[in-house]
C-alpha cells in the first residue's frame, strides 16, 4: 500500500493523475500539503553548473553506496522526508557552485594608450600605458576587489567597500576618486575626492582630498599635499607638481613601456611641468631638458646623464 501511495504522490507532483486518482488524493486530505510543496519547489532556481562542477558532483554521487529503500507507511512522514530531501539536494548543488572559484577577467592597456572601462558596480577605471586590471567578474558587485599592475585612475560611485590590490600594498576606498601608480621602483597614490586608506607593506596611511603618498625604491614613504584639479584622464598631457624624477620616470616607463638607466642623475630632484602623451621622444625632451639632463634612447631603453 505504501508503494502505491508513493507512486500516487509522484504522479500528482508531475501532473499525470487520471480522474479517479485525483479523487483519491482529494479524499485522502493530502492535496493541500502537496500543493504547498509544489509551490515552494516552483520558486527555486538552481545556478548554472559549469562542466567542472557537474563532473565533480557526478563523481561524488557515484562514490556513494546504493541508497537503502525504506518503506513509508505514514503520509505526513513521507511528505516531510520528500521536502527535506529536495531542500538538501538544492543546497548541495548551490554550495558546489558557490565554492567554485570563478574565472578571472584581465583588462590590459598597451603602451602609449589609455583604456577606460566601467565595472559592474558602475566604478569607472582608466588604465594608462602598459597596465593591467585583474578581477573576478562573477559576484564582483559583492566583493568589489581588483588587482592592479601599472597605473589606474578610479572613480568609485557606489558607497561601500572597494579594494585595489597591488604588489606590496592595497588601497581601500569609500566613494572617491583616486589614482594609483605602481612599478618596481615607485608607488604613488593620489586622492582627488573622498577618503582612502593605503597599506604599503606594514604601514597604513589615511588620505583625504588633495593628499598623496609615495614610496620611491627602498626609501621611507612620504605623505604630501598637492593642488592638482580633478585628474583629466582623457588629456593629451600628464601634469606633475614638485614630483620626484623617480616618480615621473615610473609614469613614463608605464605609459611608453620604457626602461631607464639613471646613472649619476639625482632622481629625488623635483619636477614641475607636463609631458606629452602623443610622442615619447617629445615627452622625454620636455621632462629632462629643463633639468639639464641628457637622454639617449635606444628602442625602449633610455639612458640618463647629467649635462
Amino acid at each position: 500500500m505504501a508503494k502505491e501511495e508513493n507512486n500516487l504522490y509522484a504522479k500528482w507532483l508531475s501532473g499525470n493523475l487520471n480522474s479517479e486518482e485525483e479523487r483519491s488524493i482529494k479524499d485522502s486530505g493530502d492535496e493541500a500539503i502537496l500543493e504547498k510543496i509544489r509551490q515552494t519547489v516552483d520558486k527555486w532556481s538552481l545556478p548554472e553548473m559549469s562542466a567542472g562542477t557537474f563532473t565533480d558532483l557526478k563523481k561524488r554521487i557515484e562514490e556513494k553506496q546504493s541508497p537503502k529503500v525504506i518503506p513509508l507507511h505514514r503520509r505526513p512522514k513521507f511528505l516531510a522526508i520528500a521536502a527535506s530531501t529536495i531542500i538538501v539536494l538544492f543546497l548541495c548543488v548551490w554550495l558546489l557552485q558557490f565554492n567554485e572559484k570563478g574565472p578571472l577577467t584581465t583588462i590590459a592597456c598597451n603602451a602609449g594608450q589609455t583604456n577606460t572601462l566601467i565595472l559592474s558596480d558602475c566604478t569607472i577605471v582608466t588604465l594608462s600605458g602598459k597596465s593591467k586590471l585583474i578581477f573576478e567578474a562573477d559576484g564582483f558587485t559583492d566583493k568589489r576587489e581588483v588587482m592592479l599592475e601599472g597605473e589606474g585612475f578610479f572613480s568609485v560611485r557606489q558607497k561601500g567597500h572597494f579594494k585595489v590590490n597591488f604588489t606590496n600594498g592595497n588601497v581601500n576606498v569609500l566613494g572617491t576618486q583616486f589614482n594609483v601608480l605602481t612599478t618596481e621602483k615607485a608607488i604613488a597614490i593620489k586622492c582627488y575626492e573622498g577618503k582612502v586608506e593605503v597599506t604599503l607593506g606594514k604601514k597604513n596611511y589615511r588620505l583625504t582630498k588633495d593628499q598623496g603618498v609615495r614610496k620611491i625604491n627602498n626609501l621611507k614613504a612620504e605623505v604630501y599635499s598637492f593642488s592638482d584639479t580633478i585628474k583629466n584622464t582623457s588629456a593629451k598631457e600628464v601634469y606633475f607638481n614638485e614630483t620626484p624624477l623617480a616618480e615621473v620616470c615610473a609614469s613614463l616607463s608605464l605609459f611608453y613601456d620604457l626602461s631607464f638607466t639613471t646613472g649619476d642623475v639625482d632622481m629625488s630632484r623635483s619636477f614641475t611641468g607636463i609631458y606629452d602623451k602623443q610622442d615619447a621622444d617629445k615627452a622625454l625632451l620636455i621632462v629632462f631638458d629643463p633639468m639639464s639632463v641628457s637622454f639617449f634612447k635606444n628602442g625602449n631603453r633610455v639612458t640618463l646623464k647629467n649635462k
